[in-house]
């Protein structure tokens, strides 16, 4: 064997580790990405989901706020209603 072939055949080998080397990263990553992709489809139903009970909560914390605000509010109503009419009673007793 002449030093010309050992040197196609070493360089032959390289390719074929080089080859082998690179193809087992992407299978993995092959993997990676097909798992990303079924991950993606079940957190998309999941966050519908999500997205569910949080516009439910909110409607819920909306109605309770406006039930317990209401009466605030009446009262606030009447108290500046009432301190108007004071107000325009001492304007024309004076």
């Amino acid at each position: 064997m002449t030093l010309a072939q050992a040197r196609d055949i070493a360089l032959v080998l390289l390719a074929i580790e080089g080859i082998i080397l690179s193809i087992v990263p992407l299978i993995v990553l092959f993997f990676i990405v097909k798992g990303l992709m079924a991950l993606r489809a079940k957190m998309l139903i999941l966050f519908r989901q999500v997205r569910l009970v949080f516009s439910r909560i909110a409607g819920q914390t909306e109605q309770v706020t406006r039930t317990l605000a209401q009466p605030m509010m009446a009262i606030e109503a009447r108290k500046a209603a009432w301190s108007g009419m004071a107000r325009a009673a001492r304007r024309m007793t004076r």
